[in-house]
């Protein structure tokens, strides 16, 4: 059985907000999550990267990806135009559940190790919306 185009959206919208709270309820409750949705191809054997991964090692996962390696040198360029003007700048590669995001997102997080006692969600964040305006028109 193949799907339509309505229905990949539909899963991919759904996964992208399952994958977005795993720094919230953790890796083994993401596949739970998705695998009670019947995601069947996201069985954590099958679940893609490691979250710690590297950008050089996304690189090798990406390298047929035109799309990918697109994504990959934007964070390079935000990660290089940053410099030191940013010293705690850490790339993560989570994902975003909104999506009409176009380009890189951003979040602001407390550095859990500086404040251990401080739980708090994002500070501020935002990222690049094409066509923004006409979706909501």
């Amino acid at each position: 059985m193949s799907l339509k185009q309505p229905e990949l959206q539909i899963i991919l919208w759904r996964s992208t907000i399952a994958i977005d709270k795993m720094d919230k309820i953790g890796r083994d409750s993401v596949i739970a999550e998705m695998l009670s949705k019947n995601f069947k191809c996201f069985r954590s054997s099958c679940f893609g990267f490691d979250v710690e991964k590297t950008l050089d090692e996304l690189k090798g996962a990406f390298a047929n990806s035109e799309t990918g390696q697109k994504g990959i040198t934007e964070v390079e360029n935000v990660m290089a135009l940053t410099g030191e003007n940013v010293p705690n700048l850490v790339f993560h590669q989570s994902v975003g559940s909104s999506n009409y995001y176009t380009g890189c997102i951003f979040e602001v997080v407390l550095d859990a190790v500086v404040y251990p006692d401080l739980k708090m969600g994002s500070l501020g964040g935002g990222g690049r919306y094409d066509d923004l305006a006409r979706l909501l028109v």
